[in-house]
């Protein structure tokens, strides 16, 4: 393979993900997985005190009041039809004990009604549950990419000591040249990710893909070596007088050798290492689909707290507040 932009479709095409031209996760199954989280979202932030239980929550608020009110303003009296009751000590006491006992029948019907509403809290922890899930695949399959863009990246690079190691003897330079790898690699257990058996398809295409990769590499490795063995041959049977290596070209020769070969591997290798670079420090949206769960599951306790405080604890707190200061005063 000769043009650059040959071989750098050739390598996005093997890796989709990494380089954005396939979505890591099926976008109807994540927008399926998606509606339904907040469906159950919904479903959940919802009001799940019953009827009958705000019933009794209405009672322990308005008695409260009236004790309240009857206490604060000092009432010792209080018309039943044509009969005047007196109010008292006795009767404050029953008054709260009457409140007490509305209070237990609340709270029973409030565990009931959460025991209800928890059906619906495990549907949701289901529906976070899958689409967490979907998206971490999806993720796994782009570093599986990665992990696979890195053994091509090094492969390239590995071509290029064949080059320098001609040149080296053309200007007469014995010292020895061996490729670079990448100081930073992201660690992949492709033996652990291997367990899931879409992983495991992904691994087994992208192993696929290197082998074809590699094979076209290096057919077009054997050719540079072969071109330049010739030139080098014929560069060590050359007189070793001065004019005649002052006329020698087989430096340039070499060198079109290898743009002719390895070059335009080279030259996709640094295209798409910019391209790589790009795509990783830019937001992913596997990342920000990840963060706006999050978010939704914090907005759904924020409400249900918010719930609890209004409808249940404040209530209580309140009636209690009320037999408190009654039963002191």
């Amino acid at each position: 393979m000769n043009a650059k932009e040959e071989i750098e479709d050739l390598i996005q095409g093997g890796l989709p993900i990494l380089f954005e031209r396939a979505a890591p996760v099926d976008r109807k199954d994540f927008s399926e997985k998606y509606d339904a989280l907040n469906d159950c979202a919904s479903a959940s932030s919802a009001p799940y005190l019953s009827a009958d239980t705000i019933r009794y929550q209405t009672i322990i608020v308005v008695y409260s009041l009236l004790l309240a009110s009857i206490s604060l303003l000092k009432i010792k009296g209080v018309k039943v039809f044509e009969a005047v009751v007196v109010v008292n000590h006795k009767l404050r006491v029953i008054y709260i004990a009457f409140i007490a006992v509305v209070t237990i029948v609340f709270l029973i019907k409030v565990w009931s009604d959460q025991k209800r509403a928890k059906f619906s809290g495990n549907k949701k922890d289901q529906a976070v549950s899958e689409l967490t899930r979907l998206i971490k695949r999806g993720i796994l399959k782009k570093t599986i990419q990665h992990h696979f863009w890195i053994k091509i990246f090094e492969s390239i690079g590995r071509t290029y000591k064949a080059y320098v190691d001609a040149q080296r003897e053309v200007i007469n330079n014995p010292q020895p040249f061996e490729p670079g790898e990448l100081p930073v690699k992201l660690p992949v257990d492709l033996g652990e990710l291997r367990k899931d058996p879409e992983l495991a398809t992904e691994i087994e295409s992208q192993e696929r893909n290197f082998g074809r990769i590699s094979i076209l590499l290096a057919k077009d490795e054997s050719k540079f070596k072969h071109e330049a063995k010739a030139l080098l041959d014929a560069h060590r049977a050359a007189p070793k007088d001065v004019y005649s290596m002052l006329r020698s070209n087989t430096y340039e020769k070499l060198e079109l050798a290898y743009k002719d070969s390895l070059g335009p591997w080279m030259d996709a290798r640094m295209a798409l290492s910019d391209e790589v670079l790009r795509l990783v420090l830019k937001p992913s949206p596997e990342n920000q689909s990840l963060e706006a769960i999050v978010k939704i599951l914090k907005q759904l306790r924020l409400v249900r707290r918010v719930y609890v405080a209004l409808e249940i604890i404040a209530p209580l707190a309140f009636a209690a507040v009320v037999s408190w200061y009654v039963l002191s005063h």
